[in-house]
């Protein structure tokens, strides 16, 4: 007896936003024209794909990626929350350089911990740590993938997500990924039973050498 087909998890950040060229820290903002380009450029790259469903995470910048992936095609496009970006709490949609200014330093101490105790480090109490962020996200993926046994999905998600999940699930070391390591409209391809994920591909991550 053959094993069930996995599903396939394309999961591609959001083109550039209007957030990203004034540096705000999360926000609900658009793409910009350079971010609509980056995003049909990631769909042409996955235009082989037969997706048979899109989901996004409710903000502008998802929605309208994802719309650039589904390209007009007959394909369902959903909203899933659990999906959406790391929660800043009381820094949520302000000004980034600040942020980078007064945080900056304590995230790259704070790096130098043990793996499961930097996991659990919140910046500050209304930060969401990369455990709490996973906790979520990943339970998202899987629901997904129990809901799609063996088709290929698209999701369209964001940048600081991408990379915790990149080092949560083993795939590149934190020590390698800078913050920005993971580019405007790259992709990370995931399989999935519903029960484990596994990596398969990380497209547009820079990595550290």
């Amino acid at each position: 007896m053959t094993s069930p087909k996995p599903t396939r998890l394309y999961i591609v950040r959001h083109g550039q936003s209007e957030g990203n060229i004034k540096h705000i820290v999360g926000g609900d903002y658009d793409l910009t024209d350079v971010g609509k380009k980056q995003a049909a450029d990631a769909a042409a790259r996955l235009s082989h794909v037969p997706f048979a469903h899109i989901y996004s995470t409710g903000l502008k910048r998802t929605w309208t990626t994802g719309e650039i992936i589904r390209s007009g095609r007959p394909i369902p496009h959903s909203i899933h929350k659990d999906l959406r970006e790391r929660g800043y709490g009381i820094h949520e949609d302000t000004d980034g350089i600040a942020y980078t200014a007064r945080y900056g330093n304590a995230n790259k101490i704070a790096d130098s911990l043990p793996e499961p105790e930097r996991r659990r480090y919140k910046t500050y109490p209304s930060y969401e740590s990369d455990l709490e962020l996973m906790e979520r996200y990943l339970s998202a993926l899987k629901q997904i993938a129990s809901g799609h046994p063996g088709e290929h999905i698209g999701i369209a998600s964001h940048g600081s997500a991408m990379r915790v999940l990149l080092i949560c699930l083993n795939h590149i070391p934190r020590s390698k990924l800078d913050y920005g390591a993971v580019e405007n409209a790259a992709h990370i391809i995931i399989e999935s039973d519903g029960r484990e994920l596994a990596i398969k591909d990380a497209v547009g991550i820079t990595v550290r050498t």
